[in-house]
């Protein structure tokens, strides 16, 4: 995982955890941790990825906004989580 400093907390640049291990908590240790030491988070999702964003929802990221491209300018939506 990686997080950015912001004027908010902190940007998640990503959580990675190998697919072996997922659903055993680690990813939502790695999260709970980084709550701990910053006031907020935020992160953006890929719209398409419906696995992840149940995920974050259930750890209480909310919806703030959206982007039509990706970081590459190709049409892949992402939506924009705070907590």
């Amino acid at each position: 995982m990686g997080l950015l400093p912001d004027d908010r907390g902190a940007f998640v640049g990503g959580v990675f955890v190998n697919p072996t291990v997922q659903g055993q908590g680690i990813g939502r240790a790695l999260l709970d941790h980084a709550l701990a030491l910053k006031s907020g988070l935020r992160l953006e999702v890929y719209e398409a990825n419906t696995q992840a964003r149940g995920f974050y929802a259930s750890l209480g990221f909310r919806e703030t906004g959206r982007r039509e491209v990706d970081d590459n300018g190709l049409p892949f939506p992402l939506l924009k989580l705070d907590i």
